[in-house]
Formats: C-alpha cells, sequence, structure tokens
C-alpha cells in the first residue's frame, strides 16, 4: 500500500475520532437526548458556584446584591404656606438610633427624656437620658434639587434621619424615620418641612446701665417652662429638632449693652450674662416671646482663705478648684474656677456668682481636702480656713517576671484616687496624697489596676500589662508590684 494512501486513512480517522468527541461535549446536541439529565445536574451546580461558569465561558446570571448597599432613600423638602425654598438648599443624612421603646410614639412626654444625674455625657452636656447620648452620626449631605427633592442610594440596613437647611439657618427633621432591611424594606420615602425659627435679642444691664462686651449666652431649653404642664407633652419631630442643631450659643454685647441670635430654633431658652468685675446675670425666654430680653447684672461675692498645714505652717503652692454647685450645664454658664494658694498661704477669687460652691483643695504631700455647700452672696466675701493633713503614701516599683522595670504603664488606686500615676524610670510611682479609709484591721489603699499603655521599655511592647488589685498597707517601703502579660 503507498504510503500517500495511509496518511490519507489515518487523516480520515482522526477527523472521526475529533468530530466524536465534540458532539460528545456539546450540552446543546440533539443527537445525545440521553444526557440530557445529567446536563440538568451540571446547570444545578452551576447556579451554586457561578464561578464554574464564568470559567466555561457561559452567559452568567448577575451577581445577587449584597444586603448592604441595597436602601435607597428619597423625599422632598417644602417650605410651609407660599413661601419658597431658599438657595442653596442642603440636606444631610445621618444615622439615627432612636430609643425603640420610642419608635411607635407620636409624641413623648419630656419627663421620660431629662435626667438630673451629674453626669451628662459628651452630647454637649445636655440633660438627657443615656439612651439619647450619641445617637446621630452623620453620614453623608449634598445639595437639595431646585424642586425639593432628593435622594441618597446604596444604604445599608438600619435606622436614618434626613434634615434638610438653608444657608445660616436650622436643621429641620424629616416628619419620620426612614428604617431599611429585609422585614421593613429597601426603599423609603420622607417628606421634610422646613421648621420657623425665631430671633433672641438680649440687652445687659448694670444699674439700669448698658453692659459693653458682657458674654452672653444661651441654652435652649427642650421644655416650655411657661406653658407648664403642656409643654411636657411634646411631638415626636420637636425633640428631633431639639437634638439636630446645637443648644448652645454665645457672643458678646456691642455699645449698647445688645446683642442678637438672629436665627434659632423655635423653642425656648435660659439666657445667662457675665462681665468680669461687674457680675452675673440671667433670665428665661418662652418660645412665643418677641420681646427685648432685658438682664440685669449682680455683683458678684468674693471667696477667700488660707490654706495651713498640720504643723500649722502656712502651704503655698497649693492647687485650688472652685465649682459651682448648680443644676444643669452650670460648667457652661458658670465656669470654674481655680489657683494655687500664694506664699503667705493666702487665696481670693471674686466676680463670683452667687450661689453655693464647692472647693477642692490638694497638694503633693497632704490629703486632698473638700469643702462642700459655701454660700456666695452679692458684694460679700466668704473667708475660709482650710487645714490640709499630712497625706499618707503608697509607693511601688513595677517590674516584669524576669524582675526588670517596667516604665510607662498606669498605675491605679481603687477606691478612686484620682487619674492615673504612670511609672517613671525605674518602674516607680508614688501616692503621697491619701487619706486612707480603715478596712478589716489596718489603714490600706488598693492597688487595682496596673495597664496598658505600649512602651518601648517592655521587652515585647506589643503586649499589654495588667495586674489585678491587691490591698497594701500604706507608708511602707517601696512595694514591688509584678506584672504578666495578657
Amino acid at each position: 500500500m503507498q504510503p500517500r494512501v495511509l496518511l490519507t486513512a489515518l487523516a480520515l480517522v482522526v477527523f472521526l475520532i475529533v468530530g466524536a468527541l465534540m458532539i460528545l461535549g456539546d450540552p446543546d446536541s440533539p443527537v445525545l437526548p440521553d444526557n440530557a439529565p445529567v446536563q440538568s445536574e451540571i446547570s444545578e451546580e452551576v447556579e451554586e458556584l457561578p464561578e464554574i461558569v464564568l470559567d466555561q465561558g457561559k452567559n452568567p446570571e448577575p451577581p445577587k446584591i449584597p444586603a448592604a448597599g441595597r436602601g435607597v432613600i428619597s423625599g422632598i423638602v417644602y417650605s410651609e404656606g407660599d413661601s419658597t425654598l431658599p438657595a442653596d438648599l442642603m440636606v444631610k443624612l445621618v444615622r439615627f438610633d432612636w430609643p425603640g421603646r420610642f419608635a411607635d410614639q407620636a409624641r413623648i412626654d419630656a419627663t421620660q427624656l431629662v435626667t438630673l444625674e451629674g453626669d451628662f455625657g459628651l452630647q454637649d452636656d445636655l440633660p438627657l437620658i443615656r439612651e439619647l447620648r450619641g445617637i446621630i452620626s452623620e453620614i453623608d449631605r449634598r445639595p437639595c434639587e431646585s424642586d425639593g427633592s432628593f435622594r441618597f442610594d446604596g444604604l445599608a440596613a438600619g435606622s436614618y434621619l434626613v434634615c434638610a437647611a438653608g444657608p445660616d439657618s436650622i436643621w429641620s427633621p424629616a416628619t419620620e424615620r426612614s428604617v431599611l432591611g429585609d422585614r421593613t424594606g429597601w426603599e423609603s420615602e420622607c417628606e421634610i418641612p422646613l421648621q420657623p425659627t425665631r430671633s433672641v435679642t438680649v440687652q445687659v444691664l448694670s444699674d439700669g446701665r448698658a453692659v459693653a462686651d458682657a458674654w452672653v449666652g444661651l441654652r435652649g431649653e427642650i421644655v416650655d417652662r411657661a406653658a407648664l404642664p403642656d409643654s411636657l407633652n411634646l411631638p415626636v419631630e420637636e425633640v428631633w429638632l431639639y437634638l439636630l442643631n446645637d443648644p448652645f450659643v454665645s457672643a458678646r454685647t456691642d455699645s449698647k449693652g445688645l446683642v442678637s441670635f438672629p436665627v434659632l430654633p423655635a423653642i425656648p431658652y435660659l439666657i445667662f450674662a457675665r462681665k468680669d468685675g461687674v457680675g452675673t446675670g440671667e433670665s428665661h425666654t418662652s418660645r412665643e416671646d418677641p420681646r427685648l430680653q432685658r438682664v440685669e447684672l449682680i455683683q458678684g461675692g468674693t471667696v477667700s482663705g488660707i490654706v495651713m498645714g498640720y504643723d500649722d505652717q502656712v502651704v503655698a503652692g497649693a492647687e485650688i478648684e472652685l465649682s459651682y454647685d448648680g443644676n444643669i450645664n452650670t460648667e457652661y454658664f458658670v465656669p470654674g474656677v481655680e489657683g494655687v494658694s500664694a506664699e503667705d498661704g493666702t487665696f481670693t477669687f471674686t466676680d463670683l456668682k452667687p450661689g453655693t460652691y464647692e472647693m477642692k483643695v490638694g497638694l503633693s504631700g497632704y490629703q486632698t481636702r473638700r469643702l462642700d455647700d459655701l454660700i456666695v452672696n452679692p458684694a460679700q466675701e466668704l473667708f475660709e480656713e482650710v487645714l490640709l493633713l499630712k497625706g499618707h503614701r503608697i509607693s511601688g516599683k513595677v517590674v516584669d517576671r524576669l524582675g526588670d522595670p517596667v516604665v510607662g504603664v498606669d498605675v491605679r488606686l481603687r477606691p478612686d484616687r484620682g487619674p492615673a500615676v504612670p511609672t517613671e524610670p525605674e518602674g516607680r510611682f508614688e501616692y503621697d496624697t491619701l487619706d486612707p479609709e480603715p478596712t478589716v484591721s489596718s489603714w490600706r489603699a488598693h492597688v487595682f489596676f496596673v495597664h496598658r499603655r505600649k512602651h518601648p521599655s517592655m521587652r515585647n511592647p506589643s503586649s499589654s500589662w495588667s495586674r489585678m488589685g491587691e490591698w497594701f498597707p500604706v507608708d511602707l517601703s517601696i512595694l514591688r508590684v509584678p506584672l504578666s502579660p495578657v
């Protein structure tokens, strides 16, 4: 047989084999109907693992959009009456963690919103319950369309509130929250009526004469004390309006003793005024009061005294802090004063707002002394002799398990004895102003916690070091406090 014939035959065989393989590998081939069930199983597997489909070069189904990023909030901003929308209108989207127990309430009893605790948190020192502190966090803001419409896309599940404001105006909240999620839905529409504003003008006087360059501060109040008890029943939108806008504003009077705050939320305000060397005064304006607010300054009082030691010697350099013992927000209106005793041990604080004060006096080596219920009267001087007792001492050296000193970690005492003391070179720390409290049979102080700052002197700077407290007698030789990494 000729070689050419052999090659032709071999090529024909290879062609037939390749053709058969192509037919067997074609899922759409009508020649192999018995393979249909097998192809169905493959299709199901492809739906579960889309990457297999992509590897095969097929047309994949679009990936499912994850739960985060599906939400849409849209709506409209409008003005009451026939007034037009202000130019440069902005809308702001905030995450709004409104307490669940208020979720379905259109009106809220104001007594459920305020607290008389001494710690008012970080939200501008407002006297609000803890559930209302830190519940607002801004997510986005953008210009509004000319017709007042807006839209926010790509939002995750959660509770939101949209608000709007023109230039130099107040933030007006939507009439309802937008809650996005699988249960509530991923699209929400809301309306934002622009809230009316008010102005407050204050004149500061002393003996009927205008006081120039006096400081005037306003604090918005959530309850109108002039309209009690009806003002305790608040629409929820008024609460939101209060939370969205800074309730504290301040400015100084002009040569005529006047100062104006032209754009404020339409809520009541507490007014406070002061001028160094002249006095202090306060007033209140209700929600509907358009009158000029006049505040008469009352001459302040004086607190003076002398600091003595346990050895009947005057104490120079003692740190003295004087704070007004009033109700809420006193630090904003009546800042605390502080100073040190002079070489002869004396101190003086003048121009104090009449009322009740607290004093704290301390110095290294002495027990810290606190005096309560110091009553300051107008144009009068209160004199106090402050006796400092010898401070008990607890000191120590913080070391690691190998006995090497640990520098720069914090040491705290319990019961609470003020701020933490960092260990110094050689790992030493010391408290020498202690007024120990008796325990079972002796005077002791409690080294409660040693922690936590990373420091180059540590053998392993990435470790945190801690030691829970033990009871140690005071006034002993230096303690060794071993630490273990955690």
